[in-house]
């Protein structure tokens, strides 16, 4: 999430999902929380655990000053139980309705918004079967991952059917690959990647090439500004490039080797321009 919202890497010093320890998140880094509330949008976000693991509460606020919605605001809000608790918190299928319920009172303020969700019933370690998941195929895990396809299929209709729609970009995209590695032993040669689609994008946008780029999560960062209207000089912020634009994205021009290479190195800019920055 931080990479595709600022075109950075996550090269905190810290270990795993411990970012939260840290008083101030990368102060000294802008991302698109900030650029979005510069220019007179609200900032939403929302997801059915504690939005405090991995940091993901102060990077949010800090950044954009979002508004959060989680696993606790669902108690307060009577989405769920004061008791309640499954999983990582709640399950997709409560928080699609929480997310239906706020949107409709969000659209009604008649303000630009950005609202992020995220989803989790198909995380590690076995993903999470619901109320709506039929017995349909052989593995549990393929009928959570069937039934998180009609859910999130269900909720895009219903935004298709709100008024909003007509002035509001749809982009579905996964934060990283399924961590259910033995999943997909009997894959093949197929190359798993993060899936995305981009939904209902502004007339005058066209991409130059729509499939077979070569690219990364951070280039994610000026595509989706790029997908909700913003022009970009240079078609690159951070290390992301605009995947509508015909620029090369940085693994097709240094090969994704090359590239995963570089990032892995320490950068001294990194630490003291954006970990340490602005700090006091």
């Amino acid at each position: 999430m931080l990479a595709s919202s600022t075109g950075v890497p996550y090269k905190l010093p810290l270990e795993r999902n411990e970012a939260g320890n840290f008083e101030k998140f990368l102060p000294g880094l802008k991302g698109m929380g900030e650029i979005l509330k510069e220019n007179g949008y609200q900032n939403y976000f929302m997801c059915g655990s504690e939005a405090v693991f991995g940091g993901r509460k102060i990077f949010f606020e800090q950044h954009g000053n979002y508004h959060i919605y989680d696993y606790n605001t669902a108690k307060e809000d009577g989405i769920i139980p004061e008791d309640y608790y499954v999983f990582w918190g709640m399950e997709d299928e409560r928080l699609y309705q929480y997310a239906k319920q706020e949107l409709t009172d969000i659209a009604q303020r008649d303000e630009p918004f950005d609202f992020s969700m995220l989803t989790v019933d198909t995380h590690r370690p076995d993903g999470y079967r619901c109320s709506l998941c039929p017995d349909e195929y052989p593995s549990d895990y393929e009928n959570v991952l069937a039934c998180a396809s009609r859910q999130a299929a269900q909720f895009i209709d219903w935004v298709k059917r709100q008024d909003w729609y007509e002035n509001t970009t749809v982009i579905v995209t996964g934060d990283h690959l399924n961590m259910k590695v033995d999943f997909w032993d009997d894959i093949g040669d197929y190359e798993r990647t993060i899936y995305n689609c981009f939904l209902n994008l502004p007339d005058e946008l066209v991409p130059v090439q729509h499939t077979n780029r070569q690219f990364s999560v951070l280039d994610m960062f000026p595509t989706i500004l790029a997908a909700g209207g913003a022009e970009i000089e240079g078609d690159r912020l951070g290390l992301g490039t605009n995947l509508f634009s015909d620029r090369e994205t940085l693994p097709e021009q240094m090969g994704f080797e090359n590239f995963n290479l570089e990032l892995k190195l320490y950068s001294n800019y990194y630490y003291m321009k954006f970990v340490v920055a602005d700090r006091d």
